[in-house]
């Protein structure tokens, strides 16, 4: 894997020219679909497809450098430049076109062409690239004066696959195939020499005046010390001098198991101890920017659609950066990706799970932050399954004394509802409902799941049963920890509804209920309302 730390940005002429905007009132310059250079550009690339044609990729290169540097940021164009790149400079031409592919891509998003309503356009662009470098890549073995430029293009491909997961979603091509083939075509390289260590000059001894007679007898002298005598293993070359360069360290020799197998279970526990062992307390909430909400809203989307290898790939990458090592919910997503891998992947998600239990344990209080826009950093479905994994004896249920059965039956569907079946959890756990103070349990805990889920309409009908047995069974004065429960689920749905109620009389109802019951809780449980923020008034 390449060192970002000392990999230098790949830089040259040409792309400096395509990192440039276009000249004139658009950055991104004018849409080429009908002008004569792309249509020339379009039928080179097209002559691949042909049974006699001979491509002229100089031609493509040259052309397709023209257009990105002077009259339009096309996606497509820079495909055809990866393209042409690849087949007259092999490797550091991939590396060379995967740089401006990146530029064109993160440079000019908003404005690049395809226009970003043609959404599929820009996919199929990008899918191009993904698929004709991959090939060539498979087919052509890596010299070792290409280490370089693979690990250009290495750094490249996952900076392009990061943003296009952030920015297209579930829509984005993968690169995962380019980077397989790449990280494959360095592992056979040989390992670069190391420099040679530079010898300091012997110091210059003035010669005697005269020579002293050679003794008849003396002591051995000793020898000078050779380089098999240094101290091996943890010697001084070994130390650090700070946690970071030890980080370091850490995350490259977690990358290499990983490498090795995508569900090393040593990976993932080193690489959550570098970033956790960085967190002393909780930080204070509403100061930290949020993760960007196109890759939350993309990785909860792989669970639900049931990309579990994609999703355990793409979360583990973003949780190397800030800040997603304080998004708990990716967590609550990773574990659930692999308990659906299944047995490859079962010792990986008991180090998840230990791991995430061991620092919520450690610094309970995350649970209750928000980042800067409000978004916590553990819904309440995440919550709910942290409570549950960091139990004493990690095996309760939670369910404020529910009965074995109903226990069993709610920690059952946390795991289905983790998978990203929420509601086939929320359907199972209600079907077996028996008596009321069952009915209640189970209604709480589906509505946590509804939460979680981006569903606090469902939620809110739940909690409206739930609260109508508190009052009626006089919950808050016989089991006071299973009425907070219900009212601060009861208080954050209506919140949430509050925040996107269709008409001013929808506003104040909601805003009213979400008082009482932050009201209610504050008597029942203090400690807990604290944790809770209550709804600005309207």
């Amino acid at each position: 894997m390449a060192d970002d730390e000392t990999l230098e940005p790949l830089t040259t002429p040409r792309l400096e020219a395509i990192r440039a905007p276009i000249p004139g009132d658009n950055p991104a310059g004018e849409d080429m679909k009908y002008e004569d250079d792309f249509l020339t550009l379009k039928a080179e690339v097209d002559e691949l497809g042909a049974a006699t044609g001979e491509v002229d990729f100089s031609a493509i290169v040259d052309l397709s450098t023209k257009i990105l540097s002077e009259r339009s940021k096309d996606l497509a164009v820079a495909g055809y430049l990866v393209l042409g790149l690849t087949r007259t400079a092999g490797y550091s031409g991939i590396a060379e076109g995967l740089a401006a592919t990146r530029a064109v891509t993160e440079g000019f998003w908003d404005d690049a062409f395809p226009p970003v309503r043609r959404m599929r356009g820009r996919q199929a662009a990008l899918q191009f690239v993904a698929e004709r470098t991959s090939a060539w890549i498979q087919n052509n073995r890596a010299e070792p004066e290409d280490r370089e430029s693979l690990e250009h293009a290495e750094a490249e491909t996952s900076a392009l696959q990061e943003f296009v997961t952030e920015a297209m979603g579930e829509d984005a091509p993968a690169f995962s195939g380019v980077l397989r083939e790449i990280r494959e075509q360095l592992r056979r390289l040989p390992k670069p020499e190391p420099p040679p260590e530079e010898v300091p000059p012997a110091p210059e001894v003035d010669a005697p005046a005269a020579a002293e007679p050679t003794p008849t007898a003396s002591a051995p002298s000793t020898p000078a010390p050779s380089a098999s005598a240094a101290p091996s293993g943890g010697g001084g070359d070994a130390s650090f001098s700070t946690a970071k360069e030890a980080g370091i360290v850490v995350m490259k020799v977690a990358q290499f198991f990983r490498d090795e197998d995508p569900y090393d279970a040593v990976a993932f526990g080193l690489v959550r101890a570098v970033r956790w062992n960085a967190i002393p307390g909780a930080p204070p909430t509403g100061k930290i920017p949020p993760p960007p909400k196109p890759r939350r809203d993309a990785l909860a989307g792989m669970l639900t659609a049931g990309n579990h290898a994609v999703l355990v790939r793409e979360a583990e990458a973003s949780f190397q950066q800030s800040p997603f090592h304080f998004w708990l919910d990716l967590q609550r997503l990773v574990a659930g990706a692999l308990k659906a891998l299944g047995a490859p992947a079962a010792a990986a998600h008991a180090t998840v799970v230990d791991a995430t239990a061991s620092l919520v344990r450690r610094v309970p209080s995350l649970t209750t932050v928000t980042f800067l826009d409000g978004t916590p950093f553990a819904d309440p479905l995440t919550v709910a399954w942290l409570q549950e994994i960091a139990a004493p004896g990690a095996g309760g249920g939670g369910g404020g004394g529910a009965d074995s059965a109903s226990a069993d039956a709610i920690r059952e569907a946390r795991e289905t509802a983790s998978g990203g079946d929420v509601p086939g959890a929320v359907a199972a756990l209600m079907v077996g409902a028996g008596n009321p103070r069952d009915r209640f349990e189970r209604g709480v805990a589906a509505a946590e799941m509804c939460l979680g889920a981006g569903r606090p309409d469902v939620a809110l009908a739940l909690l409206d049963d739930a609260d109508e047995a508190v009052r009626a069974h006089r919950l808050d004065v016989w089991d006071a920890d299973a009425a907070a429960s219900a009212l601060r689920l009861l208080h954050t749905a209506c919140t949430a509804l509050r925040n996107t109620a269709g008409t001013p009389q929808r506003k104040t109802d909601l805003t009213d209920r979400a008082d009482e019951a932050f009201a209610r809780l504050a008597r029942l449980d203090p400690a807990l309302a604290m944790r809770s923020t209550p709804p600005p008034k309207p």
